[in-house]
């Protein structure tokens, strides 16, 4: 394809790719297939960083397929910023993301873009996002998700079903005009409904015969539905911020049962624990596994579910004494 300006693209394709070298090329040429004739575009693949042979598969698939452009990060800086970098790349006003592990199927989007523009509903939603039903991935990978996915649904209020499907479909300026931040990308629902728009969640894959659900905003006033946002002016928390300062907040209370058990030794003169050390100790882990499932960390989270039980366990112990020596009393 010749550089064509952005006026002349009716839509741009920005895959973020991590050592993805054995999927892009079929991914490619399967995108390729199912947009033949389907407008004009172009696609950006991020290399961000990647350690295997991604950068130089892309350069031979850039031959074949002359829509590709190739942009790479020399270190990696996780997929919302290879996202972000594709986006401020791109030359049309509307971006269609896919994840560059072949989870997402091309043949969506044509949908996804009727979807967008309103086609099916009034008025066009300022982002559609697909929903994975089947995933192709490990069970503690899909149980990590689906217990983030939960907890942060409750906070934000923002209904979203999946957070970690790459599907989507939004306009560039609006996207711009978004904070950016580390895994902002799975708070993208959030964040479009914090300017007052619309989105549409669709299930994926089928999306032609899939499910649809809208959340709005309380200013854009579609089909009526009750808000998940108080108003368009009222202020959100960064994401990024309220889960740093909920993981300080958890150590804070971690490290407090140190200087509680500290305090109350020196007042007895010898080393002694506290029950409140244990109370400290529950607070404080349960706080750190939400923060690590939300970081989606295995270490982190088999750690402090490991020590949660051991907490829960002393204390249990210890109110079953203090009721067998009531009891004797």
């Amino acid at each position: 394809m010749s550089q064509s300006s952005g006026a002349t693209l009716d839509f741009s394709i920005v895959i973020p790719a991590h050592n993805e070298a054995e999927n892009l090329a079929p991914y490619l040429e399967e995108l390729r297939t199912v947009l033949e004739g389907k407008g004009e575009y172009e696609v950006l693949c991020v290399d961000d960083g990647s350690t295997d042979d991604t950068l130089p598969r892309l350069t031979t698939e850039a031959r074949r397929f002359r829509r590709l452009r190739i942009l790479r990060h020399r270190r990696r800086y996780g997929q919302s910023a290879a996202i972000a970098t594709g986006v401020v790349k791109a030359r049309a006003a509307v971006i269609v993301t896919l994840d560059g592990d072949g989870q997402n199927d091309p043949a969506d989007i044509p949908r996804l873009l009727e979807l967008f523009h309103g086609a099916v509903h009034e008025p066009a939603p300022q982002l559609v996002t697909g929903h994975r039903r089947r995933r192709r991935d490990t069970w503690l990978k899909r149980l990590n998700s689906r217990v983030a996915n939960t907890v942060r649904a409750r906070l934000l209020r923002d209904r979203t079903p999946d957070t970690g499907c790459g599907l989507k479909v939004f306009h560039r300026d609006a996207f711009m005009a978004l904070p950016g931040f580390d895994h902002m990308h799975r708070f993208l629902p959030a964040l479009f409904l914090r300017q007052g728009g619309a989105v549409l969640f669709i299930t994926a894959p089928s999306i032609a015969s899939g499910s649809v659900s809208w959340t709005c905003s309380a200013s854009s006033g579609c089909f009526g539905a009750r808000s998940t946002l108080r108003s368009r002016r009222s202020p959100a928390v960064n994401p990024e911020t309220f889960w740093l300062i909920f993981g300080f907040t958890g150590q804070a209370l971690f490290s407090l049962r140190f200087v509680i058990q500290w305090l109350y030794s020196e007042r007895k003169g010898r080393s002694v624990i506290p029950v409140a050390f244990w109370y400290f100790s529950v607070a404080g882990g349960l706080t750190l596994l939400t923060y690590a499932i939300y970081r989606r960390d295995p270490v982190f989270i088999l750690g402090q579910a490991g020590g949660v039980l051991i907490y829960l366990r002393n204390l249990h112990l210890i109110i079953r004494q203090r009721r067998s020596g009531e009891s004797e009393g």
